[in-house]
């Protein structure tokens, strides 16, 4: 773990997430990238160029946020916000842009609930196509289907979404709704 986690000082941009094990069992999660050291602000707007706001070269590698075995016994990264919650405001900015938080939630739901997790359990996981954005759209929506609706097309939407299983395939939606009403 010690020889990839010293490899990392050597990458440059784009600053990305590593996920890393070795033979031992061990295993970690790495922040890389070159991290630029701004005294006096964070890099995300313009400043003026009269060199007030120099940089002051890039942060170490090892001082990046990085996890060595986590309580949790897994590390996982769908490039969302992931860093410490409890890291300093202060401390010189990693980034500004980062994926939606549901990927990266599914994972983790994933691996929380299979703590063996065998090769075959990853291959599922590497395709999976559940969509938690599209199981929480259709939660709220059941949740106003009681509600009473002024014309049948909202209620026929509804009723086709009702029964889907949120993954994002062709074979996935619910039977479709014929004029009959079945």
């Amino acid at each position: 773990m010690k020889g990839f986690s010293e490899t990392l000082s050597h990458w440059g941009t784009p600053s990305v997430n590593h996920v890393s094990a070795d033979v031992e069992g061990n295993i970690g999660w790495f922040t890389a990238g070159f991290a630029p050291v701004r005294p006096n602000w964070e890099g995300l707007l313009p400043v003026p160029g009269h060199g007030s706001h120099e940089w002051d070269g890039f942060l170490p590698a090892n001082q990046l946020p990085r996890k060595y075995n986590p309580s949790e016994g897994f590390v996982a990264s769908a490039n969302e916000m992931n860093l410490p919650a409890d890291r300093d405001p202060k401390a010189p900015s990693i980034g500004h842009e980062w994926a939606e938080v549901s990927r990266a939630r599914r994972i983790r739901s994933v691996l929380t609930s299979d703590p063996s997790h065998t090769l075959k359990a990853s291959m599922a996981l590497q395709t999976d196509v559940y969509s938690r954005p599209a199981a929480t759209i259709c939660g709220m929506l059941e949740k106003v289907a009681d509600r009473q609706l002024f014309d049948d097309v909202p209620q026929k939407a509804l009723d086709l979404l009702r029964n889907w299983d949120h993954r994002l395939e062709a074979t996935s939606p619910p039977r479709r709704y014929s004029k009959s009403g079945g």
